[in-house]
């Protein structure tokens, strides 16, 4: 009697468990039809339904339970969460708390949903309620256009716009609408809460329905905020730069009582993307005792200068610094605002800059340039320097960069005279670095001296059009 017991017993879990693991149907032909939806609760466009009322999709066919749960949200996201259960061919959709009253929801069921063969349906499914007497009246369609064709059909992402900008981190959230091209690009939503919404679409590739960085392509319309109203709104989105890491700023470092140099860990190419009349600079022990900050200065495109209106002590500080956070896949620049502590003056800097060569010294052209490089960024005092003809005394005057710079150049206005000798001469009492410190030189000069001497009349030729002189076949000659 016991091992008839023991048989029913194997027979029954058996059972249950062939009912627990759902698999494809072994033999016959070869599965490659897509499941079709053959009835949806509620039905589409009801208003006043129940709060803890019953949600279900039925196809056709069974379906894949672990699709199911990946390719199914519902918006806006209901506040307890939300859990996917399925039984076969039905899919139930339940909210783990009652839904919101008087809110059109959106039950989104994306490309990815499978039966038991891996055979996806065609299109995305979308089923729209109300638990209050009326649908939501905003319409918003479009394409998402890529010219490299990926075969991939994206999210399209709508956030409200409850304040003029909406914080970063809101994008990496759930959205408050969520709907999929389908395979051509389209997309439609309908019975949305009219208002402003920043709109943009990506390749959710895990699929979580979140924007994440770095995860696929992403794609944004001319302008991020779109005004969604009861008349539909058509707009295309186009690929864009998904790059969201913003500037961090590497260790700063108090250069003299007035100077702070530091450098960005990467080159920012724009100095409009550096909100420095924002930054704020504060002794660290005490966040009230706040210096001025009167300007910012770039050296290329990865250093700067920060320029102080009080003097730093030997303490330590914070700068609070905010620069432009490049979110392309946006469409547009947020501002990411971000700390650093340094340590303030130790010791007044009294190094002199050395200078290290000047030129040009040898024949050139009537537009040439002079420049003079030292061992480390300074600034020329004074901008407008002569230029003196040594035969004649006669002068021309030159321009020279009066930011912080490592090679200070300087340019003339106008063109020289051919077959001059020149002569530029700058004290070196007319150039600082950022410790107030004057440069020498080891020849022992007194400052910044440039000899050079332009081409003679009879190796130029006046003009591309050229004179008798000019048509001469003579390599020698060079074109001003």
């Amino acid at each position: 009697m016991y091992s008839v017991l023991l048989k029913n017993a194997i027979v029954i879990l058996l059972l249950l468990l062939s009912c627990a693991h759902q698999v494809p149907p072994t033999g016959g032909p070869l599965d490659e039809t897509p499941p079709a939806v053959a009835s949806i609760t509620p039905e589409q466009g009801t208003t006043e339904f129940p709060l803890n009322g019953r949600i279900s999709f039925t196809f056709g066919e069974w379906v894949d339970p672990n699709s199911a749960r990946k390719s199914i949200s519902v918006f806006p996201p209901p506040s307890d969460g939300l859990k996917i259960r399925v039984r076969g061919r039905t899919i139930h959709v339940i909210p783990q708390g009652p839904l919101a009253d008087s809110t059109t929801y959106h039950v989104e069921v994306n490309s990815t949903l499978e039966d038991l063969h891996g055979n996806a349906i065609r299109s995305p499914l979308s089923l729209v309620f109300s638990t209050g007497t009326a649908l939501d009246s905003g319409s918003l369609s479009g394409c998402v256009i890529d010219p490299q064709r990926l075969l991939v059909q994206p999210k399209v992402a709508l956030f409200r716009a409850v304040d003029s900008v909406v914080p970063e981190s809101t994008y990496f959230s759930l959205p408050d609408y969520l709907t999929q091209t389908d395979s051509l690009g389209r997309f439609s939503l309908q019975y949305v809460r009219t208002g402003l919404y920043d709109v943009f679409a990506f390749v959710d590739e895990i699929p979580d329905s979140r924007f994440r960085p770095g995860e696929g392509a992403a794609y944004a319309a001319q302008q991020l905020r779109i005004a969604v109203g009861p008349t539909d709104t058509s707009i295309q989105l186009f690929p864009v730069e998904a790059d969201t890491n913003p500037p961090v700023l590497q260790t700063p470092r108090a250069h003299s009582q007035n100077f702070i140099r530091g450098s960005w860990a990467d080159p920012i190419p724009q100095t409009e993307s550096v909100y420095w009349q924002r930054w704020r600079l504060e002794e660290f022990d005490e966040p009230d005792s706040v210096i001025s900050i009167a300007g910012y200065e770039t050296l290329g495109t990865s250093s700067f200068i920060l320029r102080v209106a009080g003097p730093l002590r030997s303490t330590a500080y914070r700068l609070i610094y905010q620069v432009s956070d490049p979110r392309r896949a946006f469409g547009r620049d947020s501002v990411a605002v971000d700390s650093i502590r340094f340590n303030g003056l130790g010791a007044q800097d009294t190094v002199s800059p050395e200078f290290i060569a000047g030129g040009p010294s040898r024949q050139v052209s009537l537009r040439t340039g002079m420049w003079a490089v030292f061992s480390e960024p300074i600034r020329l005092r004074r901008a407008l320097w002569p230029l003196v003809d040594t035969l004649t005394n006669d002068t021309v005057l030159v321009s020279g960069d009066t930011s912080f710079t490592d090679t200070v150049n300087f340019s003339a206005d106008q063109l020289l005279q051919p077959g001059t000798t020149y002569r530029l001469n700058v004290p070196w009492e007319s150039f600082v670095d950022l410790g107030g410190n004057m440069p020498f030189s080891e020849t022992d000069t007194n400052g910044l001296e440039v000899m050079f001497s332009t081409y003679p009349y009879d190796e130029l030729c006046a003009s591309l059009s050229g004179s008798g002189e000019c048509l001469e076949n003579d390599p020698g000659r060079l074109w001003m």
